[in-house]
Formats: C-alpha cells, sequence, structure tokens
C-alpha cells in the first residue's frame, strides 16, 4: 500500500498503528538500461565522437563471418543452450516468465505478431503506467489491460533474448509463455517501488514460475521494500532474476536491489564470443548478395519493405555525391536515396531525401569507421549509416548497374576480443552486508534482438538488463528440464526451486582476466559464466553453493558444512577438493 503524507507528525502516527508492521519511502527505480551498440566499441576499439553535422562514429574491426544470422546463435552455442535444445528438445514449453519492464511490441512478427490467442506466447499481462506517466513532470500513471510498448522498446529487446522465433535468431527459449508487466512509460526509464510492488504481486497472481527484471536501486540493503518483495516471491516458490546493474567502472559496491536480496539471483555479464551489428541485403545487376552494415539513427524505422527497392545514388542529380541541395523527386521517388557523409548535417541530407520522395537513405562516412546518423524527428523514413569502405563498395556497384535492396533483416558480427570476460560494466559485489554478488554471469555484450517495429523491429545493445533475460530463459529450460529430461534418471524426482538455483551456481565456469591469466574476484563474477550443458550433466546437488567466511571476526579458524546429494542412479561420485586464488579489486577505482 503507498500513500503520501506532508508532514513527519503524521507518519509517526501511522507508524504507531498496530496494523502497520514497517514503513518504506517509496524509491524512484531506474532500468539497468540496454546500451547502444557504439558504447560497446568504446571497450572493444576506442571511444565514440561525435561529430560536428549529427552523427556518432567509432573505430569497427573489418572481419565478419558470412552467416549474417546475429551474434545469439554463437552464444547458443558457448552456454549450451544450442546443444540442450538439439539433444532434448527444450523450449522452455510449459514455463511462464513474467517480464516487469517497459512493456512490449506484440505485434513484431519474431515475437508471433499476436496477443492473448491460442498457441501465442503473450497471454497474462497489465500496462501500470500508460504512456505518458512521468516523475519529472509529475504526470500520473495511467493503466490499463494493453502493455504495448511502442516508445521505449526495452522490454521489447528483453522479449527477444527470451523468446524470439525468426529467420535471423531465436531466443533461448522459444516455447515460453510470457506474462509482460508495463512499469515504465515513454518518458523517462523510470518508476516507483509502489508501481513495481504491484507488478511483482500480479505476476505472482498469474502464477509466474520466473519474473526477470531490469530494475533497481543503488540502495541495495536487504531490509529495501523492493527486495523484501522479491525475496518474499521466491519464498511463494518464484524465481526471481534481476539485472546488479551497469556501474562497474565506479567500483565496488555498485549492486543495484534486489539483485542483492536473499535468493534472487543476480545476474551479471560476460562478453559474447562475437558482437553483432545490424545489415541490409542487396542485390547486384550481375545477382552478386551484397550484406552491408548499416547503423540505424535512434528513431528510424527499419530497412524491411514488402519488395525489393532500387538504391539510386545521388550522383545523378548531384555530382558532389552529398546530396546537400534539393533535387528532383522522380529520380529519388519510391527509392532508396545513396549518398556521402559531408559538407551538411546528417537531418539535411535525410530532409531533402524524404521531401524528394525517397523511402529511405543510406550515409556512407567519409573515413574508415561505422558510423550513426543523428536526426530529428521530422525525419519518417529509414535512415542508415555505412563504413566508408562498404559506401565506396556500394558506389561502385551502382555505377557499374542497378542494385536492389532486398531485405533489411540481415547482421555482421565480428570475433570479440573480449570473448569470456566479465564485462567491464557489469557492477561489483559485495552487498552491504558482504553477500556474494552477482550470483552469476550470463552474456550481455552487444546482443541482436527485436525492437518496437516503429523504432526499427531489431536493435543491438549491451549491458546486465540483457544479461538477466539471457539467465531467465537458460531457468526456464532447467524447469522444462526437471519435468521431462532429468526424472528418467534422477533419484529424487522433485529438484527443488533452490536445488535449480544451487545447480547452475556450481555448474558455471569461472571467468578469467585476460591479462593476468587469474580468476576474476567473486565480487565481480558470482560463481562464473553460466554452462547450461554442465548444468544437465550434474550428478550431485550441493548446498550451500557458496561459503561465506566472515574474516572479520577474531578467530583462529572456521568451520562449515558442505550437503552433497547425489541426484543419479547407481553412480558413485568421488571429489577432490581444491581452492585457486582469484585477484584483488579495489574499492573505490574502476576495476
Amino acid at each position: 500500500m503507498a500513500i503520501s503524507v506532508d508532514c513527519l507528525e503524521t507518519l509517526r502516527k501511522i507508524s504507531e498503528l498496530d496494523v502497520v508492521k514497517a514503513l518504506w519511502p517509496n524509491e524512484v527505480h531506474y532500468m539497468a538500461q540496454a546500451l547502444p551498440s557504439n558504447n560497446v566499441l568504446q571497450a572493444v576499439t576506442g571511444d565514440p565522437t561525435i561529430a560536428d553535422d549529427g552523427a556518432s562514429s567509432s573505430s569497427s574491426s573489418n572481419s565478419s563471418n558470412s552467416d549474417y544470422k546475429g551474434n545469439l546463435e554463437d552464444i547458443h552455442r558457448v552456454t549450451g543452450v544450442a546443444d540442450i535444445r538439439s539433444r532434448f528438445n527444450l523450449t522452455g514449453r510449459g514455463v511462464k516468465i513474467g517480464i516487469i519492464d517497459s512493456g512490449v511490441d506484440y505485434r513484431h512478427p519474431y515475437l508471433g505478431a499476436c496477443w492473448k490467442t491460442p498457441g501465442c506466447p503473450f497471454q497474462y499481462g497489465w500496462d501500470f503506467v500508460g504512456d505518458n506517466y512521468s516523475i519529472t513532470t509529475g504526470s500520473p500513471p495511467v493503466p490499463d489491460d494493453d502493455p504495448l510498448d511502442t516508445c521505449f522498446g526495452h522490454g521489447t529487446n528483453v522479449a527477444g533474448i527470451l523468446a524470439a522465433n525468426g529467420s535471423m535468431f531465436t531466443g533461448v527459449a522459444p516455447g515460453v509463455t510470457l506474462g509482460i508487466y508495463r512499469t515504465v512509460s515513454c518518458a523517462d526509464g523510470q518508476t516507483t517501488t509502489d508501481i513495481l510492488i504491484q507488478a511483482m504481486e500480479r505476476a505472482a497472481r498469474d502464477g509466474m514460475d520466473i519474473v526477470n527484471m531490469s530494475f533497481g536501486t543503488p540502495s541495495s540493503w536487504p531490509e529495501n521494500a523492493l527486495t523484501i518483495a522479491a525475496s518474499n516471491l521466491i519464498k511463494r516458490g518464484t524465481m526471481v532474476l534481476a539485472a546488479v546493474g551497469n556501474s562497474g567502472q565506479e567500483g565496488m559496491h555498485t549492486i543495484f536491489s534486489p539483485a542483492s536480496g536473499a535468493g534472487v539471483i543476480g545476474t551479471g555479464s560476460f562478453e559474447a564470443p562475437t558482437i553483432s551489428f545490424l545489415a541490409i541485403g542487396a542485390r547486384t545487376a550481375s545477382g552478386d548478395d551484397l550484406v552491408l552494415p548499416v547503423s540505424l539513427s535512434a528513431s528510424s524505422a527499419a530497412f524491411i519493405f514488402k519488395n525489393p527497392i532500387p538504391i539510386v545514388s545521388v550522383a545523378a542529380v548531384d555530382p558532389t555525391m552529398l546530396g546537400c541541395m534539393p533535387y528532383n523527386g522522380d529520380f529519388a521517388a519510391g527509392k532508396v536515396v545513396f549518398v556521402f557523409r559531408g559538407d551538411c548535417t546528417m537531418a539535411e541530407k535525410a530532409l531533402y531525401a524524404q521531401n524528394a520522395g525517397a523511402v529511405g537513405i543510406l550515409i556512407s562516412n567519409n573515413e574508415a569507421s561505422s558510423m550513426t546518423p543523428i536526426v530529428n524527428n521530422t525525419i519518417k523514413i529509414p535512415v542508415g549509416g555505412m563504413d566508408l569502405n562498404d559506401g565506396l563498395k556500394l558506389a561502385q556497384e551502382l555505377e557499374a548497374g542497378s542494385v536492389d535492396l532486398v531485405s533489411g533483416e540481415r547482421a555482421v558480427t565480428y570475433p570479440n576480443p573480449s570473448s569470456g570476460s566479465a564485462s567491464f560494466f557489469t557492477s561489483f559485489g559485495p552487498g552491504p552486508e558482504l553477500t556474494g554478488n552477482p550470483s552469476v554471469l550470463a552474456p550481455g555484450s552487444q546482443i541482436i534482438s527485436t525492437a518496437p517495429i516503429n523504432l526499427g523491429s531489431f536493435s543491438t545493445k549491451y549491458g546486465t538488463s540483457i544479461a538477466v533475460p539471457y539467465m531467465a530463459g537458460i531457468m526456464s529450460l532447467m524447469l522444462e528440464g526437471r519435468r521431462s529430461v532429468w526424472p528418467a534418471h534422477n533419484r529424487n524426482r522433485n529438484l527443488s526451486v533452490d536445488d535449480l538455483q544451487a545447480i547452475v551456481k556450481e555448474h558455471s565456469t569461472p571467468a578469467r582476466d585476460p591479462t593476468t591469466g587469474m580468476l576474476v574476484s567473486v565480487f565481480c563474477q558470482g560463481s562464473g559464466r553460466s554452462n547450461v550443458t554442465e548444468v544437465f550433466n550434474t550428478q550431485v546437488v550441493a548446498h550451500p553453493p557458496e561459503l561465506r567466511f566472515n574474516y572479520t571476526l577474531v578467530s583462529t579458524s572456521q568451520s562449515a558444512t558442505i550437503n552433497l546429494r547425489n541426484i543419479l542412479d547407481n553412480e558413485g561420485v568421488f571429489y577432490i577438493v581444491s581452492d585457486e586464488p582469484a585477484e584483488s579489486i579495489s574499492p573505490f577505482y574502476p576495476n
């Protein structure tokens, strides 16, 4: 229950009522926001810069693979998801996952293009805020029964990582049933404790097996109201997974709540084997296929059309190929215009193309680096930027003959030089009571997923809020497997939620620092990188899954008991116990 009071005396009187157990402030909570693709290049290849003409530029790798499927399939191989889905035909069927986020664009074809129809992944949901709710302006929430998000996009990205099913990629568990609980509007990516708790309670009433949360607050004490609510959900048998935050560069003790709560799977991020960028597919007059990496403007629609669309060079009317002046509509009408960067802003280039009747514009950078055009909301056509080398390739093909844009559903992937390491942005523990957070790491770097249709249909982002749905998908495969795979050889056919959480921690792969080879601190990686193949090969469940020795106590020695339970029939297990030191970390500096 949330109330507003105007003086401390009223608050005191309320606190003294017999029916009141405790009072908490109604805090503002921030999404552990997924970050746009250009930011990841800062970690990989150098700092992005903002050019004067309105474009964000970054250096980029020049070696890509050729499957054009995006990096989710690569990630599924590394985490064992592909192996488990193939061997056991697991897709998360029968498992309900509640996504407490910004809503979802359920019209997206990769997400079923449906809402609460038979066979649709979306069977539950509620909008707690409406489109215009804003803490900043004071605009109140306007709840309704339709959590459609066409403006913010984060929840659609999360849903895609979990459950997308399309030609370019699939989510971790495309067979799950989803509940969508919208707690963020189009305005500012913020919400409050009371709204989040309402969403958690509704998810519990709807029977969600797993709740996925990307929200938090730096106030990560376990007595925090949101953390208590999360822990209460867990006591009722619902798994809660939460992002630990993206503040790793600020040092230790940067874990968000409720990720720091008892029993919550606080999820950090590790670096994927490859990183993806969106691309377009084109076909030349000679029948050759071109795949050109393209960075869409943040507010741009995607280059997705029902039929092939001609690409035309502005050189036909402007020898400079810069497109910085009005030009004849007959030349551009119904086509995608190609220009080079220079002399005027990206917004001006896009406006001239739009006014000439073009259905899109491609802008080549004037240097060998990727480039994201920045335009204003008067531009309604797709706007994409590309590397100079790709621009020169396209210009050469256009000079030789016709080129048609045949698909906007392409991606190119590049090897990730930081593959397997803990992501630089993932927040560090420990929690305020020295709890070992994060719990585990999941892939969260530069992953391709779905976006609202009117925001481009696809996006590539990174952050711990991207890692959480991946981990939630793994947990759904485990829940399905508990019912359909493990019972075939499991002496105890009812593995509990506590057992499953212990197993996923005990069978993670510890991450190492690529520069020293040493194990990364447990306060950065928890138990390590999630590995679902090892999970399904498990023979023993150990409780507790981690040991915490409080060495601030004056004592010469301490002991702990580990209970081991063999869950396989007729197979003995022999253990050799050892330990290995990990790197130390600095309390107040970037690690």
